[in-house]
């Protein structure tokens, strides 16, 4: 990964959540389509199905920024020389790292709004406040992923 322990160890422990997240995911949709079968469906699929989503694609965000697995065009890139490809990835860091960091804040935010609003849930009447300030944090990391990346892309360190 990024030769940074703590960090890695943050990344790895949110990839973990992430999983978790998703296999909550399925158990719920496969117990909802099995109760529906059975005329017992699930109470609040949707809610906690939204939640788990925004869970689960926000803790998975900085391993696969990490991993360089976002989708990159190299067809032009890859013409230019090496030192130009370096500045590129620099600025594509650090233009990453900024959309995080500007999502994270807008993020919590939201979250601020909806603590002072009591923010619930319509159904099973689950608090957003901690799911929002949740993703704000993984947004926040996931920009310290992207600048690690921008640098190491600068310095000519090819490291995953």
């Amino acid at each position: 990964m990024t030769r940074l322990p703590k960090y890695e160890r943050v990344v790895s422990t949110l990839t973990w959540v992430g999983l978790c997240g998703l296999i909550i995911m399925v158990t719920i949709t496969v117990a909802n389509v099995v109760g529906r079968i059975f005329g017992f469906p699930v109470p609040g699929t949707l809610e906690m199905i939204e939640f788990l989503g925004a869970i689960t694609i926000s803790a998975v965000l900085a391993y696969t920024t990490v991993m360089e697995g976002h989708v990159a065009v190299d067809l032009v890139v890859g013409r230019f020389p090496v030192k130009a490809q370096r500045a590129v990835g620099f600025l594509s860091g650090i233009i990453g790292s900024l959309m995080m960091l500007l999502i994270g804040y807008k993020t919590v935010i939201i979250g601020m709004r909806a603590w002072a609003d009591g923010g619930k849930s319509d159904i099973l009447k689950i608090p957003s406040t901690p799911i929002l300030f949740f993703v704000a944090l993984c947004f926040l990391i996931t920009a310290m992923g992207f600048f690690v990346t921008g640098v190491r892309s600068l310095l000519g360190d090819d490291r995953k």
